[in-house]
Protein backbone atom coordinates (compact mmCIF):
# COMPACT_ATOMS: atom_id res chain seq x y z
CA UNK A 1 0.00 0.00 0.00
CA UNK A 2 1.16 3.52 -0.48
CA UNK A 3 2.64 5.19 2.27
CA UNK A 4 0.31 8.48 1.46
CA UNK A 5 -3.13 9.90 2.51
CA UNK A 6 -3.74 9.93 -1.36
CA UNK A 7 -4.15 6.34 -2.65
CA UNK A 8 -7.37 7.34 -4.10
CA UNK A 9 -6.57 10.38 -6.14
CA UNK A 10 -3.58 8.48 -7.54
CA UNK A 11 -6.03 5.56 -8.78
CA UNK A 12 -8.53 7.67 -10.80
CA UNK A 13 -5.44 9.85 -12.32
CA UNK A 14 -4.30 5.72 -13.01
CA UNK A 15 -7.25 5.08 -14.23
CA UNK A 16 -7.55 7.87 -16.88
CA UNK A 17 -4.35 6.93 -18.50
CA UNK A 18 -5.40 3.52 -18.56
CA UNK A 19 -8.76 4.12 -20.21
CA UNK A 20 -6.99 6.66 -22.63
CA UNK A 21 -4.47 3.68 -23.76
CA UNK A 22 -7.53 1.01 -23.56
CA UNK A 23 -10.13 2.99 -25.96
CA UNK A 24 -7.40 4.49 -28.57
CA UNK A 25 -6.12 0.96 -28.48
CA UNK A 26 -9.55 -0.51 -29.31
CA UNK A 27 -9.79 2.02 -32.14
CA UNK A 28 -6.66 1.23 -33.91
CA UNK A 29 -7.52 -2.69 -33.65
CA UNK A 30 -11.02 -0.95 -35.97
CA UNK A 31 -8.73 -0.30 -38.68
CA UNK A 32 -6.67 -4.00 -38.85
CA UNK A 33 -7.09 -5.28 -42.55
CA UNK A 34 -8.48 -1.96 -43.40
CA UNK A 35 -5.96 0.36 -43.92
CA UNK A 36 -5.03 2.06 -46.60
CA UNK A 37 -1.89 -0.68 -47.27
CA UNK A 38 -1.23 -4.08 -45.93
CA UNK A 39 2.00 -2.82 -44.24
CA UNK A 40 -0.11 -0.39 -42.08
CA UNK A 41 -2.64 -3.67 -41.26
CA UNK A 42 0.51 -4.88 -39.68
CA UNK A 43 1.33 -1.71 -38.13
CA UNK A 44 -1.70 -0.77 -36.75
CA UNK A 45 -2.50 -4.05 -35.23
CA UNK A 46 1.01 -4.14 -33.36
CA UNK A 47 0.59 -0.29 -31.85
CA UNK A 48 -3.12 -1.46 -30.87
CA UNK A 49 -1.24 -3.97 -29.07
CA UNK A 50 1.17 -1.32 -27.25
CA UNK A 51 -1.60 0.88 -26.34
CA UNK A 52 -3.54 -2.11 -24.78
CA UNK A 53 -0.92 -2.97 -23.16
CA UNK A 54 -0.24 0.33 -21.64
CA UNK A 55 -3.70 0.12 -20.11
CA UNK A 56 -2.92 -3.12 -18.66
CA UNK A 57 0.39 -1.70 -16.79
CA UNK A 58 -1.73 1.19 -15.23
CA UNK A 59 -4.37 -1.59 -14.51
CA UNK A 60 -2.04 -3.25 -12.87
CA UNK A 61 -0.63 -1.12 -10.73
CA UNK A 62 -3.65 -0.49 -9.23
CA UNK A 63 -5.10 -4.34 -8.20
CA UNK A 64 -0.79 -4.99 -7.60
CA UNK A 65 -0.75 -2.44 -5.08
CA UNK A 66 -4.17 -2.66 -3.75
CA UNK A 67 -5.27 1.22 -4.54
CA UNK A 68 -8.58 1.79 -3.59
CA UNK A 69 -11.10 2.10 -6.44
CA UNK A 70 -13.55 4.79 -5.90
CA UNK A 71 -17.47 3.19 -5.56
CA UNK A 72 -18.10 5.53 -8.83
CA UNK A 73 -15.20 3.68 -10.79
CA UNK A 74 -15.40 0.08 -10.10
CA UNK A 75 -16.80 -3.03 -12.04
CA UNK A 76 -20.83 -3.07 -11.82
CA UNK A 77 -20.89 -6.89 -12.08
CA UNK A 78 -22.65 -9.08 -9.45
CA UNK A 79 -20.73 -12.14 -8.30
CA UNK A 80 -17.82 -11.98 -9.74
CA UNK A 81 -14.06 -11.67 -8.71
CA UNK A 82 -12.19 -8.17 -8.83
CA UNK A 83 -9.48 -8.73 -11.08
CA UNK A 84 -7.75 -7.13 -14.17
CA UNK A 85 -10.70 -8.11 -16.41
CA UNK A 86 -12.79 -6.64 -14.51
CA UNK A 87 -11.33 -3.66 -14.28
CA UNK A 88 -10.63 -3.64 -18.10
CA UNK A 89 -13.51 -4.68 -19.25
CA UNK A 90 -16.61 -4.64 -17.18
CA UNK A 91 -16.70 -0.88 -16.34
CA UNK A 92 -19.56 0.57 -17.95
CA UNK A 93 -19.10 4.03 -20.00
CA UNK A 94 -20.19 6.54 -17.07
CA UNK A 95 -17.33 4.85 -15.20
CA UNK A 96 -14.82 5.61 -17.38
CA UNK A 97 -12.38 8.18 -17.54
CA UNK A 98 -10.49 8.83 -20.73
CA UNK A 99 -10.07 11.80 -22.90
CA UNK A 100 -13.31 11.89 -25.61
CA UNK A 101 -10.27 12.67 -28.37
CA UNK A 102 -9.58 9.01 -28.60
CA UNK A 103 -13.76 8.10 -28.62
CA UNK A 104 -14.76 8.57 -31.71
CA UNK A 105 -15.61 5.27 -34.20
CA UNK A 106 -14.06 4.11 -37.49
CA UNK A 107 -16.76 1.01 -38.34
CA UNK A 108 -19.40 -0.31 -36.22
CA UNK A 109 -17.98 -4.18 -36.78
CA UNK A 110 -21.14 -5.63 -36.21
CA UNK A 111 -23.22 -4.55 -39.37
CA UNK A 112 -22.43 -6.64 -41.85
CA UNK A 113 -22.93 -3.73 -44.49
CA UNK A 114 -20.32 -1.30 -43.44
CA UNK A 115 -17.66 -4.74 -42.68
CA UNK A 116 -18.28 -5.75 -46.40
CA UNK A 117 -17.91 -2.44 -47.16
CA UNK A 118 -14.13 -2.15 -49.56
CA UNK A 119 -11.74 0.80 -48.32
CA UNK A 120 -10.19 0.60 -51.56
CA UNK A 121 -11.91 1.57 -55.05
CA UNK A 122 -11.64 -0.93 -58.55
CA UNK A 123 -8.22 0.20 -59.44
CA UNK A 124 -6.85 -0.51 -55.74
CA UNK A 125 -6.86 3.65 -54.67
CA UNK A 126 -7.85 4.48 -51.25
CA UNK A 127 -11.13 5.92 -50.83
CA UNK A 128 -13.42 7.05 -48.28
CA UNK A 129 -15.60 4.67 -46.01
CA UNK A 130 -18.70 4.89 -44.75
CA UNK A 131 -19.96 8.84 -43.65
CA UNK A 132 -20.90 7.63 -40.37
CA UNK A 133 -17.18 6.42 -40.03
CA UNK A 134 -13.84 8.49 -39.28
CA UNK A 135 -11.45 8.46 -42.01
CA UNK A 136 -7.67 7.36 -42.03
CA UNK A 137 -7.12 10.93 -41.90
CA UNK A 138 -9.06 11.34 -38.96
CA UNK A 139 -7.40 8.77 -37.14
CA UNK A 140 -3.84 10.11 -37.85
CA UNK A 141 -4.46 13.65 -36.69
CA UNK A 142 -6.13 11.98 -33.14
CA UNK A 143 -2.99 9.97 -32.99
CA UNK A 144 -0.80 13.21 -33.43
CA UNK A 145 -2.47 14.73 -30.88
CA UNK A 146 -2.45 12.15 -28.48
CA UNK A 147 0.66 10.83 -28.50
CA UNK A 148 2.15 14.40 -27.27
CA UNK A 149 -0.01 14.41 -24.40
CA UNK A 150 0.37 10.85 -23.19
CA UNK A 151 4.23 11.08 -23.48
CA UNK A 152 3.65 14.69 -21.05
CA UNK A 153 1.39 12.88 -18.83
CA UNK A 154 3.24 9.83 -18.37
CA UNK A 155 6.78 11.93 -17.67
CA UNK A 156 4.83 13.34 -14.81
CA UNK A 157 4.40 10.16 -13.24
CA UNK A 158 7.85 9.02 -14.61
CA UNK A 159 9.87 12.32 -12.85
CA UNK A 160 7.43 12.08 -9.64
CA UNK A 161 8.13 10.81 -6.09
CA UNK A 162 7.97 6.85 -6.79
CA UNK A 163 5.66 5.61 -3.88
CA UNK A 164 5.61 2.02 -5.08
CA UNK A 165 8.93 1.07 -4.44
CA UNK A 166 10.33 1.82 -8.37
CA UNK A 167 7.16 1.05 -10.00
CA UNK A 168 5.74 3.41 -11.03
CA UNK A 169 8.53 4.92 -13.06
CA UNK A 170 9.59 1.86 -14.65
CA UNK A 171 6.19 1.33 -15.77
CA UNK A 172 6.08 5.06 -17.01
CA UNK A 173 9.54 4.37 -18.60
CA UNK A 174 8.68 1.11 -20.69
CA UNK A 175 5.99 3.46 -21.94
CA UNK A 176 7.62 6.13 -22.88
CA UNK A 177 9.73 3.78 -25.48
CA UNK A 178 6.93 2.36 -26.98
CA UNK A 179 5.85 5.86 -27.92
CA UNK A 180 8.69 7.14 -29.61
CA UNK A 181 7.38 4.93 -32.16
CA UNK A 182 4.26 5.89 -31.98
CA UNK A 183 5.07 9.55 -32.86
CA UNK A 184 7.56 8.61 -35.62
CA UNK A 185 4.46 6.70 -37.07
CA UNK A 186 2.12 10.01 -36.97
CA UNK A 187 5.42 11.71 -38.51
CA UNK A 188 5.58 9.51 -41.03
CA UNK A 189 1.71 9.78 -42.30
CA UNK A 190 1.62 13.07 -41.90
CA UNK A 191 4.91 13.73 -43.96
CA UNK A 192 3.42 11.33 -46.68
CA UNK A 193 -0.18 12.71 -46.82
CA UNK A 194 0.44 16.02 -47.57
CA UNK A 195 2.20 15.32 -50.46
CA UNK A 196 -1.25 15.65 -52.62
CA UNK A 197 -3.51 18.82 -52.12
CA UNK A 198 -6.37 16.39 -51.60
CA UNK A 199 -4.11 14.89 -48.69
CA UNK A 200 -3.50 18.34 -47.24
CA UNK A 201 -6.93 19.21 -47.11
CA UNK A 202 -8.25 16.14 -45.51
CA UNK A 203 -5.69 16.39 -42.81
CA UNK A 204 -7.10 20.15 -42.64
CA UNK A 205 -10.07 19.04 -41.77
CA UNK A 206 -9.49 16.11 -39.37
CA UNK A 207 -7.63 18.36 -37.13
CA UNK A 208 -9.73 20.88 -37.42
CA UNK A 209 -12.45 18.64 -36.37
CA UNK A 210 -10.17 16.52 -33.63
CA UNK A 211 -8.50 19.08 -31.82
CA UNK A 212 -11.72 20.84 -29.84
CA UNK A 213 -11.93 17.19 -28.35
CA UNK A 214 -8.57 17.68 -26.91
CA UNK A 215 -9.66 20.09 -24.68
CA UNK A 216 -10.27 17.53 -21.82
CA UNK A 217 -6.91 15.73 -22.35
CA UNK A 218 -5.57 17.60 -19.28
CA UNK A 219 -8.57 19.13 -17.53
CA UNK A 220 -8.45 16.75 -14.30
CA UNK A 221 -10.68 17.53 -11.47
CA UNK A 222 -8.19 19.74 -8.78
CA UNK A 223 -9.58 17.89 -6.30
CA UNK A 224 -7.62 15.17 -7.51
CA UNK A 225 -4.57 17.07 -8.95
CA UNK A 226 -3.64 18.94 -5.98
CA UNK A 227 -2.82 16.12 -3.51
CA UNK A 228 -0.73 14.59 -6.26
CA UNK A 229 0.96 17.66 -6.70
CA UNK A 230 1.63 18.21 -3.32
CA UNK A 231 2.77 15.46 -2.01
CA UNK A 232 5.16 15.30 -5.13
CA UNK A 233 3.64 12.13 -6.56
CA UNK A 234 3.41 13.88 -9.91
CA UNK A 235 5.73 16.14 -10.82
CA UNK A 236 3.79 18.96 -12.26
CA UNK A 237 0.37 19.28 -12.84
CA UNK A 238 -1.25 18.40 -15.74
CA UNK A 239 -2.89 21.88 -16.55
CA UNK A 240 0.86 23.00 -16.32
CA UNK A 241 1.71 21.09 -18.72
CA UNK A 242 -1.16 22.16 -21.78
CA UNK A 243 1.24 24.68 -22.88
CA UNK A 244 3.98 22.56 -23.57
CA UNK A 245 1.30 20.31 -24.87
CA UNK A 246 0.31 23.20 -27.57
CA UNK A 247 4.02 23.88 -28.41
CA UNK A 248 4.59 20.28 -29.32
CA UNK A 249 1.55 20.15 -31.77
CA UNK A 250 2.70 23.39 -33.63
CA UNK A 251 6.11 22.04 -33.77
CA UNK A 252 4.59 19.01 -35.38
CA UNK A 253 2.49 21.02 -38.13
CA UNK A 254 5.10 23.80 -38.50
CA UNK A 255 6.39 23.47 -41.86
CA UNK A 256 3.61 21.00 -42.85
CA UNK A 257 0.52 22.83 -45.40
CA UNK A 258 -1.65 22.24 -42.31
CA UNK A 259 -4.07 25.47 -41.33
CA UNK A 260 -5.68 25.17 -37.91
CA UNK A 261 -8.91 27.90 -37.48
CA UNK A 262 -7.22 30.11 -34.75
CA UNK A 263 -11.01 29.51 -32.92
CA UNK A 264 -9.95 25.97 -32.73
CA UNK A 265 -6.74 27.00 -30.89
CA UNK A 266 -8.44 29.36 -28.67
CA UNK A 267 -11.07 27.08 -27.55
CA UNK A 268 -8.58 24.84 -26.14
CA UNK A 269 -7.68 27.22 -23.55
CA UNK A 270 -11.29 27.20 -22.54
CA UNK A 271 -13.07 24.62 -20.11
CA UNK A 272 -14.07 21.30 -22.49
CA UNK A 273 -17.62 21.21 -23.16
CA UNK A 274 -17.36 17.50 -22.30
CA UNK A 275 -14.94 16.43 -20.03
CA UNK A 276 -14.33 12.88 -19.87
CA UNK A 277 -12.16 12.91 -16.91
CA UNK A 278 -14.93 13.58 -15.15
CA UNK A 279 -17.24 10.85 -16.55
CA UNK A 280 -18.46 12.63 -19.20
CA UNK A 281 -18.91 11.07 -22.79
CA UNK A 282 -19.90 10.54 -26.18
CA UNK A 283 -22.54 8.13 -27.68
CA UNK A 284 -19.12 6.95 -29.50
CA UNK A 285 -18.21 5.39 -26.34
CA UNK A 286 -21.37 3.20 -25.19
CA UNK A 287 -20.77 1.83 -28.88
CA UNK A 288 -17.33 0.54 -28.17
CA UNK A 289 -18.30 -0.72 -24.30
CA UNK A 290 -21.76 -2.30 -26.09
CA UNK A 291 -19.33 -3.96 -28.42
CA UNK A 292 -17.16 -5.41 -25.96
CA UNK A 293 -20.07 -6.98 -24.11
CA UNK A 294 -21.87 -8.14 -27.60
CA UNK A 295 -22.48 -11.50 -27.31
CA UNK A 296 -21.89 -11.66 -31.10
CA UNK A 297 -18.17 -9.79 -30.27
CA UNK A 298 -17.14 -13.74 -29.35
CA UNK A 299 -15.69 -12.54 -25.88
CA UNK A 300 -18.00 -13.96 -23.28
CA UNK A 301 -16.12 -16.42 -21.41
CA UNK A 302 -14.33 -16.32 -17.44
CA UNK A 303 -15.50 -13.10 -16.98
CA UNK A 304 -19.20 -12.36 -17.45
CA UNK A 305 -18.52 -9.10 -20.20
CA UNK A 306 -22.35 -9.22 -21.38
CA UNK A 307 -23.00 -7.85 -17.50
CA UNK A 308 -20.78 -4.97 -17.11
CA UNK A 309 -23.75 -2.96 -15.17
CA UNK A 310 -26.28 -4.41 -12.59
Amino acid sequence: MVATDYESELTRFLLSLADDDFVIGHRLSDWVAQAPTFEEDNTLASMSQDELGHARMWYEVILDHDLPVPEALRPAVEGTTYDLDNLGLNRAPKARRNSILVEPKHVDVQRAELRSESLRGPDGEYKRPPAEAIKFEDLIAISAVYHDAERLLVETIRDGNDLLNGDLSARAEAILNEESFHREHVDLWLDRLTTTDEGQERLTTAFNEHLPNAADLFAFPDEIIDPLVSDGIIDRAPADLQDDWLDQVHERLLGRPIDINEEVLESLGEPPATNGRRGEHTAALDQLVGEIHSAEAGLVGDHPVTRYEV
